[in-house]
């Protein structure tokens, strides 16, 4: 009992520094996703494998894919396309831009996971704003208000599917680990409707 609470308090002690270094960017993202692995390697507080699993799961998994996509749209330029689409198609007035994203992200979160819809949108809307001059784009005012409307906007529309968030992502898998049945996203949708 003595050897499994040292292990939790260890296993704490790392998690809040690994908070701590995501809330204050002290070291660059990739590295303290890794963090884990590294201090688990040097330090052996639990058996590797279960270190390792929690780097395959398809929360994880599904992020990566999205941020995968959208770094191919911006190496073949798909996203500058399409942001100029969007910007000939809604104007440059603030509000129907903020109107515009607010409405787009709350309906592809209603089949999309919320986080995939903020990856893959997120980048299309700096593209835009960069077209429109806005280069330091986390100094604008602006570009803040359209940034965290595509967020409000998938975090409304993520209330109407069972697999919105990241989040129902994660209640998901542990109703399935509970009841030991796979639940597809026909089922889910069909038991929320």
């Amino acid at each position: 009992l003595h050897v499994r609470s040292r292990r939790q308090r260890q296993m704490c002690i790392r998690d809040s520094w690994m908070a701590y270094w995501w809330i204050t960017e002290a070291l660059d993202y990739a590295v303290t996703a890794f963090l884990p692995i590294i201090v688990n390697a040097l330090f052996n507080l639990v058996d590797m494998k279960d270190v390792i699993a929690n780097y395959a799961s398809e929360t994880i998994l599904l992020l990566l894919g999205a941020s995968i996509l959208t770094v191919s749209w911006e190496i073949v330029g798909l996203d500058k396309r399409v942001a100029c689409a969007f910007l000939s198609i809604v104007g440059t007035s603030l509000t129907t831009q903020i109107l515009f994203w607010f409405l787009l992200s709350t309906a592809l979160s209603t089949i999309l996971p919320n986080a995939v819809v903020t990856a893959t949108i997120t980048p299309i809307a700096v593209s835009m704003l960069r077209y429109l001059g806005i280069e330091k784009v986390s100094e604008s005012e602006p570009a803040s208000i359209i940034l965290m409307s595509i967020a409000w906007g998938a975090g409304i529309g993520g209330l109407a599917s069972p697999l919105g968030g990241a989040m129902n992502l994660v209640v998901v898998n542990y109703i399935q680990e509970l009841t030991g049945q796979e639940y597809m996203y026909m089922d889910l949708s069909l038991i929320h409707i």
